[in-house]
């Protein structure tokens, strides 16, 4: 088979694997309200709502992991795109979550840059995390020997 037709089909399969990820995730999120409004546990929808786009970031990011997988040489991390991209993003994903399991220890000002963005939409931290996942993934990297 041609590689050209090789690759067209690989990402064509990958991209019905990520659709049904992605649908299966929004009828787990749909029950997990459910939920939340028969117990009044917000905790389990928050932590979903913070690991859900950091594990579609990851998914984005796979096909691009699988060919630095296949490439030959050594592993490394790039430290600085960890840092500079990951740490931030990872911060505002995770803002709301810290703020309700340990606002009390930690104090306000920790809080404030995350809480102005999510004053505003919920989309900061499907977006933050996102990058994050993705970030995760591309930080992996090979050095060619």
């Amino acid at each position: 088979m041609n590689n050209t037709i090789k690759r067209l089909l690989g990402y064509f399969l990958y991209m019905i694997f990520f659709g049904l990820v992605f649908y299966w995730s929004l009828i787990y999120q749909q029950y997990l309200e459910r939920q939340m409004i028969g117990s009044f546990n917000a905790k389990l929808i928050m932590l979903y709502m913070a690991t859900y786009p950091v594990v579609l970031g990851m998914l984005l990011a796979l096909p691009l992991f699988i060919c630095t997988v296949r490439k030959s040489g050594q592993w490394y991390l790039d430290w600085v795109k960890l840092l500079g991209v990951g740490l931030p993003s990872l911060y505002i994903t995770f803002n709301v979550l810290i703020y309700f399991t340990l606002g009390n220890l930690l104090p306000n000002l920790f809080f404030w840059p995350g809480h102005r963005l999510l004053s505003i939409s919920e989309i900061p931290i499907t977006m933050f995390g996102l990058i994050f996942g993705h970030t995760l993934l591309t930080a992996i990297k090979k050095k060619s020997t």
